[in-house]
């Protein structure tokens, strides 16, 4: 009897033994991305792929790690939980481009011309070339029979432009001992450190009150005036391995407008223009062609009129000073670069023309775009177009000596310049 319970017993735990457990239930998941065709790994970077975005899996509930990898995309890694439910559970993720750099290849002598070029052991073309290749460090080789193979580690930026000089050497001829530091290629900066520009402006100013009510509130209008401009940017953490850090800089810059007199009904009046900013700049980089700025400065504008005596109540001087904040975006395609942005301007004080009323208020907002063509590996011109425009709200009284409701004070201008960047 004991020996058939054995059996028995034996015969259970070998049965149960063979018989494989009851799988979980599993729930449909749907796994997209932005780009698509990206591939899909669970919890195991080394696991075989289970497909590529769009993609359909059936899981347990619980936890995972889905890994992402897209040629030319940063991975991403991101948890997510499976519950259970009947619909189908979708997950969507954003890939972020690598930045991307320019290797400018130029043949130093006639020996270099047709050499093949290896980058990172791939081949990429012949002598002269570009090659696109993504940030970070990279191994370039150029070969051509009968000369000794060129080999150097370049460290590209993404969004730069790196120009390396390629010469070849025949076999046995003692090749130039070139001294390079110890510690490897410097890191090269991916912006500009500093942005030196200049530019001449031609501008219109125009002053009109709202609801005039007295002589003294008369319209003013100047045209075709010239503004010698200059302004300086410079980022002093340019060449930081931190991208935040890189991206923040100072700003300065200066107007000096040369209107022509005026003649408010006898004689004239010298008038003058005198502009001002500075503040901070943060740049941001989305890609290797598109790029916002934003940035917020102090800025001050003033438009006066030279001892007008009698005529005190009938000109328009104004001396705003203001804290500006504002954001652009730029875009580059080829040698071109196109950019837009609007600012906010928050008037502190606006001078003489608001002292006149018994209480004045102002605001303004500013509008600017243009286009630059890069004409050398460092300097850039370009033209652009800028509209300001500030609001006031008076109250004045019958007897006041300008009667009016409100006025507007709109500029217009089309400045012309050139931008070196170092």
């Amino acid at each position: 009897m004991r020996r058939g319970r054995f059996i028995a017993c034996t015969w259970a735990v070998l049965v149960a033994a063979a018989t494989p457990a009851r799988a979980a239930k599993s729930y449909k998941v749907a796994i997209t991305t932005e780009p698509a065709g990206a591939t899909v790994r669970i919890d195991d970077p080394d696991a075989d792929p289970e497909g590529t975005t769009p993609c359909e899996l059936e899981l347990a509930p619980g936890p995972y790690m889905v890994i992402l990898t897209l040629d030319g995309y940063q991975q991403r890694i991101e948890e997510i939980t499976v519950k259970k439910t009947r619909k189908k559970q979708k997950f969507e993720f954003e890939l972020e481009a690598i930045p991307m750099g320019h290797l400018d290849l130029v043949a130093d002598g006639d020996a270099a011309e047709g050499a093949s070029v290896r980058v990172d052991g791939k081949i990429a073309g012949r002598m002269p070339t570009t090659v696109d290749v993504a940030e970070g460090p990279h191994e370039l080789v150029v070969v051509k029979e009968g000369y000794r193979r060129f080999e150097k580690w370049i460290e590209v930026g993404g969004g730069a432009n790196q120009s390396v000089s390629v010469a070849l050497h025949p076999e046995g001829e003692e090749t130039p001992v070139v001294h390079e530091k110890k510690h490897g290629p410097e890191l090269p900066r991916t912006e500009p450190l500093v942005v030196a520009s200049a530019g001449v402006e031609v501008a219109w100013r125009r002053w009109y009150y709202a609801n005039p009510q007295s002589d003294s509130a008369r319209s003013f209008d100047t045209s075709l005036v010239p503004i010698f401009r200059g302004a300086l940017e410079a980022y002093p953490l340019a060449g930081s391995k931190t991208a935040f850090l890189r991206g923040l800089g100072v700003r300065g810059a200066a107007g000096l407008g040369l209107p022509p007199p005026v003649d408010p009904g006898a004689g004239s009046i010298d008038t003058g223009w005198q502009e001002l900013e500075a503040g901070g700049v943060y740049r941001l980089r989305l890609s290797d062609a598109a790029e916002v700025r934003a940035d917020v400065s102090y800025d001050r504008l003033r438009f006066s009129f030279k001892a007008p005596g009698m005529y005190a109540d009938y000109v328009p001087d104004v001396d705003y000073r203001c804290v500006r904040f504002g954001a652009s975006a730029r875009y580059t395609s080829g040698r071109l670069r196109f950019g837009a942005g609007g600012s906010y301007l928050g008037v502190r004080s606006a001078g003489l023309l608001a002292q006149r009323f018994r209480s004045a208020s102002s605001q303004g907002m500013m509008f600017s775009a243009g286009v630059d063509a890069q004409l050398l590996s460092r300097v850039q011109a370009g033209v652009s177009v800028s509209y300001r425009r500030f609001s006031f709200d008076f109250t004045s009284n019958p007897g006041d000596a300008v009667e009016a409701d409100g006025g507007t004070d709109i500029y217009f201008g089309v400045l012309v310049g050139a931008a070196y960047l170092y």
